[in-house]
């Protein structure tokens, strides 16, 4: 399947430009690329939105972005 940018944005929420910042958080097994742990598609397109339009990367979110995306994630996993 190829994926367009209507595609990209359908499926995973991120824009073309942020394909590779997005397999650099999840992972890449045919790059050999490690990901961050617990890191899925669904967690790094919420690091991602908002960003497709401002060139921003994730790690340049609102604070309080940040802390709704990690505390969503220590929900999801179980842990406090």
């Amino acid at each position: 399947m190829i994926f367009g940018e209507k595609e990209l944005l359908d499926d995973w929420g991120i824009a073309p430009n942020q394909v590779v910042d997005l397999l650099t958080l999840t992972g890449d097994s045919v790059d050999n690329v490690p990901g961050i742990p617990g890191i899925g598609v669904k967690t790094a397109a919420k690091l991602f939105a908002g960003t497709q339009d401002t060139g921003r990367r994730p790690g340049c979110a609102a604070d309080h972005e940040k802390e709704q995306v990690e505390g969503e994630h220590r929900n999801a996993s179980g842990h406090p």
